[in-house]
Order: structure tokens, then sequence, then C-alpha cells
């Protein structure tokens, strides 16, 4: 018996539906490719509560991931995926929409590849930027400006959480 890959699914922090209308919306289409979607519910956590427990939260699933998993995270989510594989995930592969990560972080060794779903006008992850001390930032809205090979910037223009409604196929064919 062959093992399925594991596709890490981790939505926003503002989401009381937890990926519901995001993230989730990939769930049929992945398991269409005969992969295991896995979700990572936080709840409704406010800014406080990711400013407080992202990296406890990224710890804890850096030592969960099954080795070859593909992640795919929306805004704070994408943070999450990015710290964990930081903290040694055994990711393969992360594709990031509208990340709320810095331009230009560093992408950690195990990653085969990183794709980031970018939209100028996203107000939020501009937005992030301004809070002083975390990883967060302007990724979101400007994609990846770091000199690392492994990342391919895709422009989109379906706002914060639109691509997952609108053009889905956009993220499933980078799987």
């Amino acid at each position: 018996m062959t093992r399925r890959t594991s596709v890490i699914l981790a939505h926003g922090y503002n989401d009381a539906g937890e990926g519901k209308g995001n993230v989730d919306l990939l769930i049929p289409s992945i398991e269409g490719l005969g992969l295991k979607p896995v979700e990572v519910n936080y709840g409704l956590t406010m800014r406080l509560g990711v400013r407080l427990c992202n990296k406890r939260m990224s710890s804890a699933l850096s030592k969960l991931v099954p080795k070859g998993s593909i992640g795919i995270g929306h805004s704070n989510g994408a943070t999450l995926l990015w710290l964990a594989a930081n903290y040694g995930a055994s990711f393969k592969r992360l594709i990031l929409v509208n990340p709320a990560l810095d331009s230009n972080v560093s992408i950690p060794k195990q990653l085969e590849r990183v794709d980031v779903f970018y939209d100028p006008k996203d107000p939020w992850p501009s937005l992030a930027r301004f809070i002083p001390f975390s990883p967060w930032g302007a990724m979101g809205t400007r994609g990846y400006n770091g000199p690392d090979k492994r990342v391919f910037n895709h422009k989109h223009h379906y706002g914060h959480s639109g691509l997952f409604r609108c053009q889905p196929d956009r993220i499933i064919q980078l799987i």
C-alpha cells in the first residue's frame, strides 16, 4: 500500500468558519487527486492571540507534519506553515495565498518549491507590516521579493480570500 501525500491546510486568523470560506473549498479537489487533506484549525483567534500563540502552534505543528507534505496556507495560515517549516516540518512544498509574511523572508532549506499568490489591492497584508517584532508583512500584496529561486509569484485580482472561490484550480494545479 502506498502512502498518500498529505496536504496541510491552514486558514487565516480572523476566520470564525475555520477555513470554510477559503482553504476548505479546496478539499474536494485535493481528495479528487487522491491526496489526503489535513486541516489546521485554531479557531477564531484575534490579533493578540496570534501574536502570543503563532510560534507555539507552529512548533507543535512542525512535529506532526508527515514527510513530503504540501502546505497550503492563507494569510496568517501561511505564516503558521512557514514558521513550522522553519522549526523543521517535513514539508516538500508550500503554497501561500495572500500571505501575511514579510516579502523577503528566508526560505527553509527542506522546501523544494514555494508558490506565492498575491493581490496588489489586498489591504490586509500591507497593514500587517506595521506590526512590530513579527514575521508579518506585505507578501500578500507585493509577492516574494527575496533572492531565492525556489519561490514563484502568481499575481491575482480576487481580494484577500477570493482566489479560493473564483479560481481554485490555479492553486490545485500547483499541487
